[in-house]
């Protein structure tokens, strides 16, 4: 490997596994999620009005900004714990979202990609030792830098309509996620090719994860790409 950052660096910091030894805390964490954000939580608000939220949503999105910033210039293997209770943390994206009745957001995209992120890193942080490569580190590093800006953005968004006007690169949003996901899609694969990373179990699922999201990406992009009719998700 060209370095094993997150593994060397997991072994030199407080060992955060006691927090993933048992594997349904996650799973059940997901599975509710799921059922929630698709059937649970539109059936509760059928007959209440909206949630509004102001206030929670500034201070979450503010907590958002700082915490991936964090996972971006922090050393890997100190962030690690950090980074894995995270993406459970970004689950109320769609939460908020049921709460404030805007079922539109809730695509299948959006709960695939939350879900099935949660799982991953769960992966990884229980079998650290085998899937630790510098791409998982670079891949981490680099979706937290995405996840800054589009904080900032539904940071701004948050605070109310009047700053609509300083929203005018939402367009540019979606496409550094795309951009973002074919970086990283490319890392492993080099990586793999010239023989730096092992393609074992978890590298696979890595992939078609990432091509699948890709794809569902690419056809969100298309399908909203005009401006009056574009919506960002969440990654």
């Amino acid at each position: 490997m060209i370095f094993n950052i997150s593994y060397n660096s997991f072994n030199n910091y407080d060992d955060p596994k006691h927090i993933v030894e048992n594997p349904y805390i996650p799973i059940s964490i997901v599975v509710l999620y799921t059922v929630f954000v698709i059937w649970l939580g539109p059936f509760i608000m059928k007959s209440r009005e909206p949630y509004k939220l102001k206030k929670i949503l500034i201070f979450y999105n503010f907590f958002q900004v700082v915490a991936n910033a964090f996972i971006c210039i922090e050393e890997f293997g100190r962030v690690m714990w950090f980074l894995y209770i995270t993406k459970f943390i970004d689950l109320l994206d769609t939460v908020f979202f049921v709460l404030r009745k805007k079922q539109a957001q809730v695509t299948f995209l959006h709960v695939f990609h939350h879900s099935g992120i949660c799982l991953l890193v769960f992966w990884f942080m229980i079998h650290t030792e085998e899937v630790a490569g510098s791409y998982c580190a670079f891949a981490m590093g680099l979706n937290s830098g995405i996840h800054v800006l589009m904080y900032i953005y539904y940071g701004i968004a948050a605070l109310g309509p009047n700053m609509k006007k300083y929203l005018w690169w939402k367009k540019y949003l979606t496409a550094l996620q795309i951009g973002q996901l074919c970086i990283i899609f490319l890392y492993m694969l080099i990586s793999v090719l010239i023989g730096c990373e092992e393609l074992g179990a978890f590298s696979t699922i890595t992939f078609i994860y990432l091509v699948f999201v890709i794809i569902l990406f690419v056809n969100f992009y298309a399908k909203y790409r005009k401006p009056r009719t574009q919506k960002t998700v969440i990654l």
